[in-house]
């Protein structure tokens, strides 16, 4: 009961990524404050379908899409710094049961 509470009171929204956009949900972060919603669209299966990487996928092409990645989340005026319980969804849940941190 008590680590029911306690993830219910730490709850701050939920995160996920498709293979066209990228969403981000803030609730409960802060008291009586209204849901935020962030969305860019890019996704997964962006490199894929633009065809930005060759095969094998070369370090400058990763650093690319990294950068890509942050500009879209720059432009979509994403946060930075927020903490707490969230949620993965499609494909951040598989990339955090990828990475060993579910449970996190």
């Amino acid at each position: 009961f008590f680590e029911a509470l306690v993830r219910r009171c730490a709850f701050c929204g939920t995160i996920s990524a498709g293979g066209g956009s990228s969403q981000l949900t803030l609730t409960g972060c802060v008291r009586n404050s209204m849901p935020q919603l962030y969305s860019m669209p890019i996704g997964n299966r962006v490199p894929i379908v633009q065809r930005l990487f060759s095969t094998p996928v070369t370090w400058e092409q990763r650093s690319d899409w990294v950068e890509r990645i942050r500009q879209g989340l720059r432009a979509a005026q994403f946060p930075q710094g927020v903490s707490g319980f969230f949620v993965g969804i499609s494909a951040m849940f598989h990339a955090a049961k990828a990475a060993g941190i579910t449970d996190r």
